[in-house]
């Protein structure tokens, strides 16, 4: 599983770490052995910032910029899930489920359709959770899989987390039983 964190436009310093929060303790809910995952987590401001790799939880976390980001200015939505569709290629397991969950705090300044159907084709789950009342089903066109009723979220300002670990955990779920049924 690999989460995609803004760190764009007027995304407070407080919005930021609770986004990081969320990502690191989201999977503790997720009914798998934390030790038996591999989790990443990939900020996205001005660049691209890797926070954790593809990896288990209990390996020690390092930083590996691809460029260097700050809060503020564009939004590089596009090069955070180029990243992570590399991060999967490389370090992911075949036959294993890959989930991408995308927090979404302002619309990307980059391309974001031609990685996004990349990751699809890849058969990785792409969910989206709005922080912003801007953000909507309708403004992040072809980044969330389909239906994008089912891989969307709207959250603005992280209202409540529990409500939204707890939405998270829901489409997750969901969106095994789709796509493994159909």
């Amino acid at each position: 599983i690999a989460f995609v964190v803004s760190n764009c436009g007027k995304t407070s310093a407080d919005d930021f770490h609770q986004q990081l929060d969320l990502a690191r303790n989201f999977i503790h809910l997720l009914p798998v052995d934390p030790q038996n995952l591999r989790t990443a987590i990939i900020s996205v401001s001005n660049g691209t910032k890797i926070i954790q790799d593809l990896k288990m939880p209990s390996s020690n976390s390092t930083e590996v910029f691809l460029e260097s980001p700050s809060s503020g200015g564009l939004c590089t939505t596009g090069h955070g899930l180029e990243a992570t569709s590399k991060m999967f290629k490389t370090k992911g397991m075949k036959g294993i489920p890959q989930f991408l969950i995308v927090f979404l705090a302002e619309k990307s300044d980059d391309e974001v359709s031609k990685p996004a159907s990349e990751l699809h084709k890849a058969g990785i789950l792409v969910y989206s959770v709005g922080l912003k009342e801007t953000i909507t089903a309708s403004t992040v066109n072809n980044l969330p899989s389909d239906p994008v009723s089912e891989f969307f979220i709207s959250f603005p300002g992280f209202a409540a987390v529990d409500s939204t670990k707890q939405a998270l955990l829901d489409k997750l779920n969901r969106g095994l039983l789709y796509k493994y049924t159909i």
